[in-house]
């Protein structure tokens, strides 16, 4: 219902409602963002590398006619290059690589890029295989065994609710017969649960090794701390101590400290974890080949700038590659040889939800592979490698010595 104000003066009233439509003029100017602008906002993906610009292969210095006859033989390592993506990256190699990982072009970088058809039943470098109801249950011989002994360890109680749970998750299981609980030996299928199957042990590949680390006693190495030692081997022979010789080696090597053994350090061989990786379906995208990265800048075709992005690009990997191409090969094989890096990775972490619980772990992932494909959590690329001891100081220590076990 309008107002006597608006009926008596209408177009007092049309003049104000037009005045306040009118927009806002703003203080200042606001410049819109140039497509330069909205290009440095936009994200890229990192890119593969370009085609390879030359296809030379390595060869002996001289002609057949003009090499001199001699045993020694100098090879030269040719220097092949990339094409400079769109970033100005561009790979140099020192001799042909047999393969170069994601120079397809394809969108490896993507955690949730879709996959081709013909690569979605290619599991991953540690998917675990699909595994039937029977191995899963295992030790229990049947579905109903499991069922009534994970209700009974589950704790069970005797109230209403644990009556009702006991009827609807065990005796109405579809799964569920009572004539499966004959002859069924509980007591033995416990003790093979708690001897843990599959675990860490060693039927599984582990080990388990002492660790010797040194604690400094706060002495001095001097000439008294040294008649003390001896002074006091010779009291433990007259007393009948018989003194070990690694106690006796302790204190020679170690003047001012003690050495102890830390036990319980379980632990995997390298070697097999080497080969697990390399021979697993995570190998292919692998670089075989080290090679250095460059930036080649747009206003100067002429300079570039050196890039290190993985650790096969580091001066360390590709000292190590000459080092081995170098070196007299094995005899009587004639395989490529190659450099694998392993990068280790530890610290300590919680296996329960309350309390102390806890273990500390090391893990190695491989670093020839790509540091985009390593660092996603879903593509499984770490290894377990060992389970340190905890000791309540020189972690640390422990640690470097533990990495010297397993080498």
């Amino acid at each position: 219902m309008q107002d006597a104000d608006e009926l008596a003066n209408p177009l007092h009233t049309r003049q104000s409602s037009d005045v306040e439509m009118e927009p806002e003029v703003p203080s200042r100017r606001v410049r819109r963002p140039t497509e330069r602008a909205l290009a440095m906002l936009e994200d890229s993906l990192p890119e593969g590398p370009g085609v390879l610009q030359s296809d030379n292969e390595d060869s002996d210095v001289g002609t057949p006619e003009a090499r001199p006859r001699s045993p020694l033989r100098i090879r030269i390592r040719r220097i092949l290059k990339t094409a400079a993506n769109k970033f100005g990256l561009v790979r140099t190699y020192h001799g042909r690589p047999s393969k170069i990982p994601q120079s397809d072009g394809a969108d490896f970088l993507v955690d949730d890029a879709p996959l081709p058809a013909s690569s979605k039943s290619v599991p991953g470098p540690s998917s675990p295989e699909r595994k039937t109801v029977k191995d899963i249950i295992h030790p229990y011989p049947n579905i109903s065994a499991f069922l009534f002994n994970r209700f009974h360890w589950k704790g069970g109680k005797k109230t209403k609710k644990g009556r009702k749970e006991f009827l609807q998750d065990v005796l109405l299981h579809n799964d569920f017969n009572v004539d499966d609980l004959r002859d069924v030996d509980f007591d033995r299928l416990d003790h093979e649960l708690a001897s843990n199957p599959g675990g860490v042990t060693e039927s599984n590949g582990w080990k388990v090794s002492e660790v010797p680390i040194y604690i400094p006693t706060g002495k001095k190495h001097t000439k008294a701390s040294r008649r003390e030692a001896a002074a006091r081997r010779r009291r433990d022979q007259a007393a009948g101590h018989d003194e070990s010789e690694d106690d006796a080696r302790s204190e020679d090597e170690y003047p001012t400290g003690r050495k102890y053994y830390v036990p319980n350090l379980h632990h995997r061989s390298l070697v097999d974890i080497v080969i697990n990786a390399c021979s697993g379906p995570a190998s292919k995208d692998y670089h075989w080949h080290p090679f250095e990265e460059h930036w080649i800048p747009p206003w100067d075709p002429q300079e570039k700038e050196r890039v290190y992005g993985e650790v096969i690009t580091s001066k360390a990997f590709l000292e190590a590659d000459r080092v081995l191409q170098s070196s007299p090969p094995e005899p009587g094989c004639d395989l490529p040889r190659c450099v694998v890096a392993l990068m280790f990775y530890s610290d300590a972490t919680h296996v329960a939800q309350f309390g102390q619980a806890k273990l500390w772990p090391i893990y190695t992932y491989v670093g020839n592979g790509s540091k985009y494909v390593r660092g996603r959590p879903s593509a499984n690329a770490g290894y377990n490698v060992a389970f340190l001891p905890s000791v309540s100081f020189c972690q640390c220590h422990l640690m470097i010595i533990s990495l010297s076990i397993l080498a």
